[in-house]
């Protein structure tokens, strides 16, 4: 449980897959293992709509956004991301 006192750092955000290949690209992003298991990565989801087979939905909570913007230097991450 995270103290209510204390402050992380959390994104919610989208990613829209080209028609038909949702599944794909949910399959991309649930393989990011290197994101997850960052130094200060408390909670990394994937979950697909249920309403657009298009639409991915990605939520992140970290203890601090330095935590978050190191993520983005380790081998690999900017390729997932593109």
């Amino acid at each position: 449980m995270i103290p209510t006192s204390s402050t992380k750092y959390g994104l919610f955000g989208s990613l829209k897959a080209v028609a038909g290949q949702g599944d794909e690209l949910a399959t991309i992003l649930l393989a990011a293992e290197l994101v997850s298991t960052a130094p200060g990565c408390l909670i990394y989801l994937v979950s697909r709509d249920v309403h657009d087979d298009t639409l991915i939905w990605i939520n992140e909570v970290w203890d601090r956004e330095e935590d978050h913007d190191n993520s983005l230097h380790i081998a690999g991450v900017r390729e997932l991301i593109s």
